[in-house]
């Protein structure tokens, strides 16, 4: 090999010398440094913490407790279940004769109750410092609700200082569609961890 061909191959851009071409990584390493903190800025959720995951989990956790040690729960809606997703809340109840008009169906009052929850939730799961009221919701009923086993999907659509928007679907045990309803949610000022049942 020549001297010739071993300087092409050190340095395959003959025509910039040693200190352009120093300079040019060092030009690409700033991009790159400078396109990670962008990407920092722009998506922190990509980058959440281990003591944030911590932290998340134990407020869905004491979350969990509030809602089925709620009064309302133990003595009209024993046996509903809360369970806390990434994206999504989904609440289940298993209907009695007690929770039916007097057409034989599922009183709508109960679709309401299992949409609003989902809905709430799928807020209250974000805000973890004060408790959320439902400010407002609309509902839409599909069919009658006929089976024993109803379910309540929530997701969260909007989020602003202190106003949350959120929609919900209800499902029966084939996955129909029974109701569907969007509700907005607004910040109170009494403090979660001021609640026995937060925790």
């Amino acid at each position: 090999m020549t001297f010739k061909q071993f300087e092409l191959i050190s340095n395959p851009y003959p025509s910039l010398s040693d200190k352009s071409l120093a300079f040019s990584g060092q030009a690409f390493f700033l991009i790159f440094q400078l396109c990670q903190i962008s990407m920092l800025s722009t998506r922190p959720y990509l980058y959440t913490s281990e003591h944030q995951m911590e932290t998340r989990e134990s407020h869905t956790q004491k979350l969990k407790a509030m809602y089925e040690s709620a009064p309302v729960n133990q003595i009209h809606f024993k046996g509903t279940r809360i369970l806390f997703e990434t994206d999504h809340v989904e609440i289940s109840c298993e209907t009695n004769p007690s929770h039916h008009h007097a057409g034989g169906s599922v009183h709508g009052a109960v679709a309401f109750k299992l949409l609003d929850d989902a809905a709430y939730f799928s807020c209250q799961m974000l805000e973890m410092q004060f408790f959320l009221l439902t400010a407002s919701f609309q509902i839409h009923f599909v069919r009658p609700v006929t089976t024993t086993r109803i379910t309540a999907i929530g997701r969260i659509r909007q989020k602003s200082k202190n106003l949350f928007v959120a929609e919900a679907r209800l499902f029966d045990e084939r996955k129909k569609e029974l109701a569907f309803g969007t509700g907005s949610f607004m910040k109170s000022t009494m403090e979660l961890s001021s609640l026995e049942t937060y925790d």
